[in-house]
């Protein structure tokens, strides 16, 4: 577990620095309205590893139900969809042509009771 932590929280803290590369003109979505529940973060849990790398946004989102953040691309930044929850926070990274190209959740947001649950490494590429 703590060379998967090791791995992971790198792999976070490039994709926190590769975010904010993207300069002024970076674009993201929201819901103002959206919220989530245990339940919604519970699905995204349990769906997690089902998805895979190539699938396309609509697969994802048909899986995982309407993101609570979204970015386009811009600037060299990938588009991705991200599900923010309580204890989770799941990223999906898209190619140019938009199928999946990584699968990535926060590991400094996890606690043991959650990293139990998830079955999957937690960056697949």
């Amino acid at each position: 577990m703590k060379g998967r932590t090791k791995i992971a929280t790198g792999m976070a803290l490039a994709a926190l620095a590769l975010a904010g590369c993207g300069g002024s003109d970076s674009s993201s979505s929201s819901s103002d309205d959206f919220s989530f529940s245990g339940e919604d973060e519970q699905h995204w849990i349990d769906t997690w590893c089902d998805l895979d790398v190539g699938m396309t946004r609509d697969e994802v989102i048909a899986e995982m139900g309407e993101p609570t953040l979204e970015f386009e691309a811009d600037s060299g930044s990938q588009p991705q969809s991200q599900w923010d929850g309580g204890q989770t926070s799941f990223t999906v990274f898209y190619d140019s042509t938009g199928q999946v190209e990584q699968l990535y959740i926060n590991p400094l947001e996890i606690d043991a009771e959650v990293d139990s649950q998830i079955a999957c490494p937690l960056t697949r590429t």
